[in-house]
């Protein structure tokens, strides 16, 4: 029967080097990819087109969207984090820093009013005030007489929980002029979650190229001991 010798190597394959080399690899990948759709996400919230519509606040200071991109942008962030060995997670966040301002980031990904989209959700510790006088989808006026959020006629609570003041006078009106202030429903842009979409396929072929970039032929180690026919090898 044949049998090799207890010495007998004839080759051996360096398991730590490869392994080693591979986690080097897939991590320079994620890196870039990271980087790479962070730049992407920030693009497409520069890209937005803001509303310039007056939004005006109970303090008495007037914003509008396009003032308040800024902070959409700003509060786009990643990390790169190893949450075990040889598991490597990226986070994507938005609207974390200065929510006050930055909340406007959830309009326009998913849209207002009779373009929304129907998926968000208002967030914990901040109950935006309803319009009473709003049915369906579509957007209507409040009435600076209705005291909405216990905080006096006329204020009410947006999503990002900012006191707002309506000068209305009449509740669940949609005319001309009311649109014309408010400006159009805002579409649903989809900005933050069509750049994982658009990328998926992209993040996979980089993936792949970091691990078929570690060549296992280069790992493998040839004896250096002369290999003796019947002794090491096949016998009778």
């Amino acid at each position: 029967m044949a049998r090799p010798s207890n010495q007998s190597r004839l080759f051996s394959f360096d398991v730590d080097g490869y392994v080693s080399e591979l986690r080097y690899s897939l991590r320079s990948a994620m890196r870039e990819i990271k980087e790479t759709l962070l730049k992407e996400l920030k693009n497409s919230a520069k890209s937005l087109p803001f509303k310039r519509n007056p939004v005006r606040l109970a303090g008495g200071e007037v914003t509008s969207d396009y003032k308040r991109r800024r902070a959409v942008i700003n509060a786009i962030n990643a990390s790169m984090d190893e949450i075990e060995r040889d598991v490597i997670m990226l986070t994507f966040t938005a609207l974390d820093n200065n929510f006050k301002d930055s909340h406007i980031g959830i309009y326009y990904e998913h849209g207002t009013g009779e373009e929304w989209d129907g998926e968000y959700e208002t967030l914990p510790g901040i109950v935006p005030s309803p319009n009473k006088y709003r049915s369906g989808r579509q957007i209507v006026s409040r009435s600076r007489h209705i005291d909405y959020a216990g905080l006096g006629k006329g204020k009410w609570i947006d999503l990002g929980g900012n006191i707002r003041v309506t000068a209305s006078r009449e509740a669940g009106r949609r005319t001309p002029g009311f649109i014309a202030y408010i400006g159009e429903d805002t579409k649903a842009y989809h900005w933050f979650s069509s750049v994982f979409e658009e990328k998926r396929e992209w993040i996979m072929k980089k993936l792949r190229e970091a691990v078929m970039r570690v060549k296992p032929e280069r790992f493998i180690r040839l004896s250096t001991k002369n290999f003796v026919l019947g002794k090491d090898g096949i016998t009778k």
